[in-house]
């Protein structure tokens, strides 16, 4: 009887010493397969996130949070930190729990507003113009272009002079868009009553924007769409006097 009880002994602890060996072994294997790799940070789901989640929501609610992997196993987009840029950015689909986040697992709200990047050390104006005097539907965001303007100035004896001059030689066209019902009546001046207009807006240096709202006030403006490179020279205005 006791043999059999020395036997039984004999072979659990046999049994517990071979499986702590293979814990031994495969934590080992584990750690050896992990040398000289790098871990980076990166966001995955800790459960599932609903379809229009934003993603500060999501971390906020505990469904998304930080984990370190190994970064030979890390997608070129994948999601490594929240900024204010993307926190108000939403899942369009359900994501489901355990995966990694994704640059593009969040877009932009269907109802957000479209911001307009406007360059550091510039600012933004715009101006409504036709078909003519914007170069038709040829520009768009990025396209370089030169602003003339025409205008007319009456002096005290009568005679009217019409100058036609270069306003800026070259500037960069930010975005192009319709003119809203409620547009500033200033802005359409030079445009004419009735006459269809397209808004352009351009990024100008600080010095450079009451220059062209005098000329939006005072006459009428022209673009001209330019190749890379080239510029209008500014040269001298264009006069011709007129009436007396």
């Amino acid at each position: 009887m006791k043999r059999v009880v020395l036997l039984i002994v004999a072979a659990v602890l046999l049994a517990s010493a071979a499986g702590m060996a293979t814990f031994w072994f495969a934590s080992r294997a584990e750690e050896r397969a992990l040398v000289g790799f790098e871990f980076v940070g990166v966001y995955s789901t800790l459960a599932e996130i609903p379809a229009n989640t934003t993603l500060g929501q999501a971390v906020a609610d505990g469904l998304a949070g930080p984990t370190d992997v190994a970064e030979r196993f890390v997608p070129d987009n994948a999601l490594t930190e929240i900024t204010p840029e993307n926190s108000s950015l939403i899942t369009p689909v359900t994501l489901a729990e355990g995966q990694l986040l994704l640059n593009g697992d969040f877009v932009v709200p269907p109802d957000a507003p479209v911001l307009l990047a406007v360059p550091d050390g510039m600012v933004a104006v715009s101006v409504a113009l036709s078909d003519p005097q914007r170069v038709g539907a040829f520009l768009q965001p990025g396209s370089p272009i030169a602003i003339l303007h025409t205008g007319q100035n009456p002096d005290a004896s009568g005679a009217v002079t019409t100058r036609t001059e270069v306003l800026f030689n070259r500037v960069d066209v930010l975005a192009v868009g319709e003119v809203s019902d409620d547009s500033v009546v200033s802005v359409n001046v030079s445009v004419g009553e009735g006459t269809p207009s397209t808004l352009v807006t351009v990024a100008l240096e600080p010095g450079q924007v009451t220059r062209l709202v005098h000329g939006i006030s005072t006459g009428t403006l022209y673009l001209a769409l330019l190749s890379d490179g080239t510029a209008v020279p500014y040269g001298v205005p264009q006069s011709t006097v007129t009436g007396r």
